[in-house]
């Protein structure tokens, strides 16, 4: 999906009632200051922690929106209008890309105008609370429930994360903009789909497999096709491991093979229909294809919010769903498209006040809320302090510590309650490597262009059979980066659990590792970190809730061990990620090749050539000012992951090299010498996180002669294969002396010979006996050309 359609969204989730009064940037920021420390009380901030981002006008140059970014981390939206619930959004760690509202601006505006002048009582309520709010010692926050977020990763669908995806080199402006490596995207439903699987962790091996061809058609606002994109055929089992311990959570910055193959997999379960720009696909095909390809429960379903008759009905299925710790694959549309998403967490924010009118010694009773006629059951559980309980046939609320504190002996029989505010904001994974996640209302009256209709979530979602984590068990890495969890995120682990994680990459040196999640039993449950193999050199323990700073371990391999105790005091295990530091590549960065020669993954290294390579190598050969380039490849031995791309980077612009050909494991070459007919020609070779092989010897000729000179068009040799002699039958429109030279396939020359063409037709011998057998290149060069031939030697 394109970004930029995730900020309109944004303005359907939104409760939207507008009116014509303005809110200043600094009320705004008063709003935002308060806000935060009402619901993080140990969050210190001032309004100078609010830094004005961007305004959003509309063509009267008034102000809609704010967005401000928070020192030390996070952004927050706020209304510019009175009229509307000034938190429109929020996060505290997730950074704001200004770039995705661009195509938002006009809904909003539109949203604004067709509101203007209604009124409401409520918003104008939750402004004043948030202008003029103290904190207070009756009650720690303002938030009476909330499910943290679920989701770990910060995954995307560009760069890194499409890098088996169907290849698309024309470069369109969306290409250029997302970086997306002149491949497609992935698609948002993959994306989602591939989260989900690696929360689960599940499942090892995806069931049976596809067959298809991607036929994609561009459509203009009319609907019509302005353009066809046909795409090779996508055929692939899908019966392969998908090793969730090599995938990290944090958004890739280099390439990783395994989160690559479970994108595209799970793209081409739906038959995705790639696209140069978005990738798209429906979303009941998603949930058919993780019950029959991936293995999860079928009892799943999707739910669709236009059969709920309103909104508190639908947001109490939502709320359940996360109240079991299964986030929910979120799917909505409107007239311009969709988009796919993940909600993994929800915060119940409210202001509930209470006037006692008088007393007796009844302990249960029904309140009327004064502003929205809500009913609700209060429990005196103490003689100093309430709990409200929501009442299922009201509104969706719990609320505890009422900020109203009455010293009575006795229990009050009536109050009458007030609700300042009631929100549930959930957390929203967009899956766009973190940018923009944070929590979003979901309810309200603001739909818009009939989106509310098309929202569906999938409920029920979870391994077929719900098995339990693992009590025990010994599990190798040999991997640069990735993660280890005690297993399934929903899950709590069990008591007797003792398991081990040895990661041991080649040639590390140090490992760096990354909480991303921590729940056990305090000083009971352990994570524990061992050095060099050896159990009786522990590092470091670790348990509880609080996550640990990131921390290095100096060794060649180290030993993760969970252990839990025989008490049933269990909790939800653990997450990390990990990364190794290992020796430089062999080959360079960079190098500029002159002249024809040889290209290996060993550059210029010390090296035997069939010592594997290391991983997470990223270099770059270039080849400037040739007509054409003809390659070979004597050596090809690439591990899953890895890959060499040439490139023709003629035009300047770097964003518009196009990509001609890739060889890896799914695009083996299929000829025996590659020409590249390009003034300027890049090769790239890239190793992944795991899996080194020995590597690779390209040998590569360069023609500089104009192409419609070389008069050398017609060539003939033969026998192929030869024994012991091998025949040039050589047509020229120009009498000139030809040069014979043999190389083998490292670019060695073997031999040479020059001979005199007087009138434009050649006949010459040429002795092969004393050739090993094998492949060799056969070079014709005369003045106005150049021909290269392989020949086989029997």
């Amino acid at each position: 999906m394109k970004k930029a359609f995730l900020l309109v969204l944004l303005c359907c989730l939104f409760t939207f009632v507008f009116a014509d009064n303005v809110v200043s940037v600094q009320e705004a920021k008063t709003a935002s200051k308060n806000f935060i420390s009402a619901t993080y009380p140990d969050k210190q901030v001032t309004t100078a922690d609010f830094i004005l981002k961007h305004t959003e006008y509309n063509e009267d140059n008034e102000p809609l929106y704010y967005v401000f970014t928070i020192r030390g981390g996070g952004f927050i939206i706020v209304s510019a209008s009175d009229a509307v619930s000034p938190v429109l959004a929020y996060s505290l760690d997730s950074e704001y890309d200004g770039t995705v509202a661009n195509y938002a601006l006009n809904v909003y505006k539109n949203s604004i105008a067709a509101a203007k002048g209604t009124e409401n009582a409520a918003a104008a309520k939750e402004w004043n609370f948030y202008k003029n709010f103290q904190p207070t010692n009756t009650r720690e926050t303002y938030v009476s429930q909330e499910v943290k977020p679920l989701i770990n990763s910060t995954w995307n669908q560009t760069k890194y994360y499409n890098n088996y995806c169907p290849i698309y080199s024309d470069a369109t402006q969306y290409q250029h903009n997302t970086d997306c490596d002149h491949h497609v995207p992935a698609g948002c439903v993959a994306a989602d789909m591939a989260v989900l699987m690696h929360f689960y962790r599940y499942p090892d091996f995806g069931e049976l497999g596809v067959a298809y061809h991607p036929i994609h058609y561009e459509l203009n606002d009319d609907n019509e096709i302005t353009d066809t994109v046909e795409f090779p055929w996508q055929v692939q089992s899908f019966n392969t491991l998908h090793d969730y311990n090599l995938m990290p959570n944090e958004d890739l910055n280099f390439y990783n093979g395994e989160v690559a193959q479970l994108m595209w997999h799970a793209g081409m379960s739906v038959l995705m229909d790639y696209g140069p720009s978005s990738s798209g696909a429906v979303s009941e095909d998603a949930l058919e294809a993780l019950k029959n390809n991936w293995g999860y429960n079928r009892t799943a379903q999707q739910l669709k919010r236009s059969d709920y008759s309103n909104s508190v009905s639908w947001i109490k299925e939502i709320h359940n769903e996360l109240d079991s710790l299964r986030p929910l694959y979120y799917s909505a549309r409107d007239s311009r498209g969709g988009h796919a998403f993940i909600l993994d967490g929800y915060r119940d924010v409210n202001n509930i006040t209470t006037t006692p009118v008088y007393s007796d010694t009844i302990y249960t009773l029904d309140h009327v809320d004064t502003t929205f006629s809500y009913t609700y059951d209060i429990d005196t559980i103490q003689v100093d302090s309430v709990t409200v309980i929501y009442d299922t046939t009201a509104t969706y609320v719990e609320i505890v510590n009422i900020d109203s504190v009455y010293n009575i002996s006795h229990s009050d029989t009536s109050y009458v309650v007030d609700t300042t505010f009631s929100h549930t904001l959930f957390h929203v994974n967009w899956g766009w490597g973190g940018y923009n996640n944070g929590y979003f209302q979901l309810s309200g009256t603001g739909y818009l262009d009939g989106y509310r209709e098309a929202e569906a979530a999938f409920v029920g979602l979870y391994p077929a059979g719900n098995p339990a984590k693992l009590t025990e068990g010994d599990v190798r890495v040999v991997g640069t980066s990735g993660s280890i969890s005690d297993g399934a995120g929903h899950l709590a682990y069990l008591p007797n659990t003792d398991r081990t994680w040895t990661i041991s990459a080649p040639e590390a040196t140090r490992y760096t590792i990354k909480f991303k999640k921590l729940d056990t039993e305090a000083n009971g449950d352990y994570v524990i970190f061992y050095k060099n193999g050896n159990m009786n050199q522990e590092e470091a323990r670790y348990s509880g809730q609080t996550l640990p700073s990131a921390f290095n371990i100096n060794a060649d391999s180290i030993t993760i061990r969970f252990v839990s105790n025989s008490n049933d005091q269990v909790g939800m295990g653990f997450v990390l990620d990990f990364s190794v530091t290992v020796p430089a590549q062999y080959c360079d960065a960079q190098t500029v090749l002159t002249g024809s020669g040889i290209i290996t993954d060993k550059g210029n290294a010390n090296v035997d050539q069939n010592t594997p390579y290391r991983p997470e190598t990223n270099c770059v050969w270039k080849i400037n000012g040739a007509s054409k380039v003809y390659f070979s490849y004597p050596q090809i031995e690439l591990g899953e992951g890895d890959f060499i791309d040439f490139f023709d980077v003629t035009n300047p612009n770097p964003n518009k090299a196009v990509l001609l050909k890739r060889i890896d494991q799914y695009n083996w070459p299929d000829e025996d010498v590659f020409v590249c007919r390009a003034p300027k020609i890049q090769i790239r070779f890239i190793s992944d996180n795991f899996d080194e092989d020995n590597g690779f010897t390209l040998t590569y000729e360069i023609v500089t002669d104009i192409d419609e000179n070389n008069t050398l068009n017609q060539v003939s040799v033969y026998p192929n294969p030869a024994c012991n002699v091998l025949n040039v039958d050589v047509i020229s429109d120009t009498e000139s002396q030809l040069n014979f030279r043999i190389c083998d396939m490292t670019g060695r020359t073997l031999s040479l010979e020059s001979v005199e063409n007087l009138d434009g037709e050649l006949h010459h011998s040429i002795n092969v006996s004393n050739l090993s057998k094998g492949m060799y290149m056969l070079s014709i060069e005369g003045k106005q050309g150049k021909q290269v031939q392989k020949f086989i030697v029997e």
